[in-house]
């Protein structure tokens, strides 16, 4: 349904078999420093590229056969080819889906403990999905235009690494705001993947230094500059919500025609950062309303366990603040 509709004020013609529309922009007025260092990625015409629907991330075999074979060939022949956006997924070539069972010899419980993972992501992280999913549903609202805006990600790491790959595939100047902190591998992927770096102070903790850049920034040229937060924006909760939680509750009816559980998971656990991985958790106390979501935090921010404030070097959790994504009230433990 994503590819179907045309906003409002946004002139699109639209090439479903390549998921790609065309919109004609002019430039408005920005600084002339700006200009300057856009000038290589900004023109005065650009066309928009669309990925997958929410839909197609947790079905992959619902998109178009010859786009899916490409999308997987170019998988290894070339990763930085947009037609990657199609691997933004939980699930394989075979359509089955990431996942490992910890072994109760290492579990010591009688549950059955099951992790999904994402290194098979395009950057080797889900948040890749949502950066994708903040973005096109800006660009398909007509709030972003790779011909006229710059967009900023700011990030402690996997979202600003997914912001530029999504960013620059998508055509569009991505600057990621990290703290200096990190680690040299997040700076040279982001690098890599064609974004631009501005580093805060501090580490994984040092938001607001973050925000503060960000507000810079904004004020700085606001006819230009869009600031992609991933702690408000509700494309983060809806990929996770839709996605990995459908993901997860197809993953327990499969698991039990196995013959591991009864096709219901007892508890999703997830360590918070931006709040967008935890949104599966509502999508499953939908479909069992005894289920039980848990958070982690880092003892040293135990920010929603006792209002604390600490410095740690977890990379991607524990950010000192609850997020505006976090449906925190329908949390059961901590």
């Amino acid at each position: 349904p994503m590819h179907r509709g045309a906003p409002r004020r946004m002139k699109i013609v639209l090439f479903s078999r390549e998921h790609i529309v065309e919109r004609t922009a002019n430039i408005v007025g920005c600084s002339e420093e700006l200009k300057k260092e856009t000038n290589a990625t900004m023109s005065v015409e650009k066309t928009l590229v669309i990925g997958p629907t929410f839909e197609e991330m947790l079905h992959p075999e619902k998109i178009e056969p010859q786009v899916r074979q490409k999308a997987l060939r170019m998988r290894e022949e070339d990763p930085l080819d947009p037609i990657n956006l199609y691997n933004i997924t939980w699930r394989g070539p075979d359509n089955q889906i990431y996942y490992e069972i910890i072994p109760q010899e290492l579990t010591n419980v009688e549950a059955n403990i099951v992790v999904i993972y994402a290194k098979d992501f395009p950057t080797g992280s889900h948040k890749v999905g949502a950066s994708y999913s903040i973005l096109v549903e800006k660009e398909l609202a007509g709030e972003v235009n790779p011909g006229i805006h710059v967009l900023v990600w700011p990030s402690t790491g996997n979202y600003g690494i997914g912001g530029a790959w999504v960013g620059c595939r998508m055509k569009f100047d991505s600057v990621v705001i990290l703290p200096e902190e990190m680690s040299r591998e997040h700076f040279e992927q982001i690098e890599r993947y064609g974004g631009r770096v501005i580093k805060t102070p501090g580490g994984e903790a040092n938001v607001k230094e973050i925000y503060d850049k960000s507000k810079e920034l904004r004020a700085s040229d606001p006819q230009r500059v869009r600031i992609l937060n991933q702690f408000e924006e509700f494309g983060n909760y809806r990929f996770h919500y839709y996605v990995t939680g459908n993901t997860v509750v197809e993953l327990a009816a499969k698991l039990a025609r196995q013959g591991i559980g009864k096709g219901k998971v007892a508890a999703f656990v997830s360590a918070m950062g931006s709040a967008g991985t935890i949104a599966a958790g509502d999508r499953l106390k939908q479909k069992w309303p005894d289920h039980k979501i848990v958070g982690l935090e880092p003892i040293q921010c135990p920010t929603l366990y006792w209002n604390g404030y600490g410095s740690h070097d977890i990379q991607g959790i524990g950010d000192k603040h609850a997020t505006w994504i976090h449906h925190v009230w329908n949390m059961d433990a901590l």
